[in-house]
């Protein structure tokens, strides 16, 4: 817990020299950009996404820019979303003027470590192919989670064990969804949801652990329009949300919907060419998305390619 107001002495104590995230955050939306970290020294200086200088002036604490354009951001508040982290809560001076109901947002570090479990979404119709794959690299990497696949379109019901790979099989479809519904029964405090046709690179395990959650994000993705990343089980749960009898197509809207803070990392990811991953004859274009340590294999969806 931060003393508030701020003061001098009470910013000594309890923030300068911690790694501190600095993020932006529209208003009108749930989503938390984040900008960088930065780190307030003892001397009054910021390093970091922010070079300059710090101060405490009426109970708030200002970062004034080295360049001399004056002040970027003010923190002159605390917040709290759904009982999680206390963080610190301010504007942004530039980016309001220009965009309007933009504020800034900080809070210290807090690493993913191997608090997560890995789930695999797939189908029946294409698991004996592509499960292969992307579990002899995840095992190749050095990973120590525990890790399940729900494998979709299934006869019936059961459960199995193969390749230290829990794998459960359901009559229903949720698409990239079906990690969601049976990892969050595991008890982990995250899930890690993953497609089959993805695989991992060698820097997954020590990126998994650096991810930042140290706001209660209820997801951190590796890009806005997949479903693919960390997911907060409390959240998974605490939206009663069926994703079976929920249309597929709608699940991405329904939990956006209920989202109250998320973020994606804002990178592009590296384009690596057309391959034929699965042997079918049909190439595939590589994605890689270094911030999680994973490839992703994309088709054109309207040439119904199978893998």
């Amino acid at each position: 817990m931060y003393s508030f107001p701020f003061d001098d002495g009470s910013v000594m104590a309890e923030l300068v020299g911690r790694e501190m995230v600095f993020c932006r955050h529209l208003l009108s939306n749930s989503k938390f950009e984040p900008l960088g970290t930065i780190v307030l020294g003892p001397d009054h200086s910021v390093s970091g996404a922010v070079a300059g200088r710090w101060s405490v002036s009426d109970g708030a604490i200002q970062v004034t820019s080295g360049s001399g354009s004056g002040a970027v951001v003010e923190f002159n508040g605390l917040e709290t979303k759904g009982g999680g982290e206390v963080y610190l809560d301010g504007e942004m001076f530039l980016e309001s003027s220009q965009k309007g109901f933009v504020r800034a947002v900080l809070y210290p570090t807090r690493k993913l470590g191997d608090g997560y479990v890995v789930a695999i979404s797939s189908h029946v119709d294409y698991a004996d192919v592509t499960l292969p794959r992307i579990l002899r690299t995840i095992r190749r990497s050095g990973c120590a989670a525990k890790t399940l696949a729900v494998i979709c379109g299934a006869d019936g019901s059961r459960e199995e064990e193969s390749d230290g790979c829990e794998r459960w099989y359901v009559p229903w479809n949720a698409m990239g969804f079906a990690g969601l519904a049976v990892a969050s029964r595991v008890g982990s405090p995250y899930i890690l949801l993953l497609h089959d046709t993805c695989d991992v690179q060698e820097s997954f395990p020590k990126v998994m652990e650096g991810i930042d959650v140290g706001l209660p994000y209820d997801a951190v993705l590796a890009a806005d329009d997949l479903e693919i990343g960390i997911w907060r089980t409390g959240f998974v749960v605490g939206t009663g949300i069926d994703v079976w009898a929920t249309p597929p197509g709608r699940l991405m809207s329904r939990f956006k919907g209920s989202f109250r803070m998320w973020k994606s990392f804002q990178e592009t990811p590296r384009d690596g060419g057309m391959k034929d991953v699965y042997g079918g004859g049909n190439a595939r274009r590589v994605f890689y998305y270094d911030s999680f340590g994973i490839r992703k294999y994309r088709t054109d969806k309207a040439s119904g390619a199978k893998p």
